[in-house]
């Protein structure tokens, strides 16, 4: 499969913030939450959020929305159908 690049938005929310804020007002063990993304869990491709101002996680969503980027320290590799996978690019497009 292969997708066209496209820059995101100058001032965009980072892909997984917006998918942890998603669950902001809904209610989780009975309390409210405000989410933010939690990186440190095992699996990169779980949606894993830190309730705001607590010191526990919780794995929101089995899986990330695909193209979520899943290593800190590169936007090469992203969730597909989640698995952590490397983008190869080629011509402006990944593949």
């Amino acid at each position: 499969m292969v997708y066209i690049l496209l820059p995101c938005p100058t001032g965009s929310k980072d892909f997984r913030t917006v998918q942890c804020e998603h669950f902001n007002g809904k209610m989780f063990m009975g309390r409210f939450y405000r989410w933010e993304p939690f990186l440190d869990a095992p699996n990169k491709c779980e949606l894993n959020c830190r309730a705001v101002g607590f010191r526990f996680y919780a794995t929101l969503n089995k899986t990330a929305v695909d193209g979520t980027s899943c290593r800190r320290d590169s936007d090469e590799w992203i969730c597909v159908s989640g698995l952590c996978k490397i983008v190869m690019h080629w011509k402006g497009m990944m593949i």
